[in-house]
C-alpha cells in the first residue's frame, strides 16, 4: 500500500499523503529533527519564525497520525534541507476548502537546501525507502 507520493524539483521536494476524512491539525505529529546536533527544528505544536538559513545536511521526518500506532513516514531524508523553509499544510483532496471537517490529504514542502548540493536531484524522500513519484 502506498503510503505517501511525492515530486521533486531543482528547490524542493513535496509528499502528499492520504488521511482519513476529518483529521484536524491537533491530531498529527509531524517533525523535523536535525541529526546534525541542531535540534528540533520545527513540529507542528510549535511556529517557527524567521531568520537566518538553517541548512541541515541529516535531518529526519517523521508524520504520525496521533491515532494510529505506526507512522507514514519516518526517516532520514535523502538530501540536505533548509529547516527555516520546510512547511505543511492539511488539504481535502475534493478540492472543498470550506473547513477542517474535509481535510484528508496533507502536503509536507521540503525546501533543499543551497550551496554544493544546491539543485541535486534526491530521487525520493527517505533513506531506504520506494514510493512512487506523482
Amino acid at each position: 500500500t502506498m503510503r505517501y507520493a511525492w515530486s521533486e524539483t531543482p528547490r524542493d521536494v513535496e509528499v502528499r499523503l492520504r488521511l482519513p476524512v476529518g483529521t484536524k491539525r491537533a491530531q498529527m505529529n509531524i517533525s523535523l529533527q536535525s541529526e546534525d546536533g541542531l535540534g528540533e527544528a520545527w513540529r507542528n505544536e510549535i511556529e517557527t519564525h524567521g531568520g537566518l538559513e538553517r541548512f541541515s545536511e541529516k535531518t529526519r521526518l517523521r508524520v504520525r497520525p496521533v491515532f494510529w500506532p505506526e507512522p507514514l513516514i519516518d526517516g532520514l531524508l535523502r538530501g540536505p534541507v533548509d529547516l527555516k523553509e520546510c512547511t505543511f499544510e492539511m488539504y481535502a483532496t475534493s478540492g472543498d476548502t470550506t473547513g477542517a471537517d474535509g481535510w484528508d490529504g496533507l502536503l509536507v514542502t521540503l525546501r533543499k537546501a543551497g550551496g554544493a548540493t544546491a539543485g541535486r536531484w534526491w530521487g525520493g524522500v527517505v533513506m531506504d525507502d520506494v514510493e512512487e513519484e506523482m
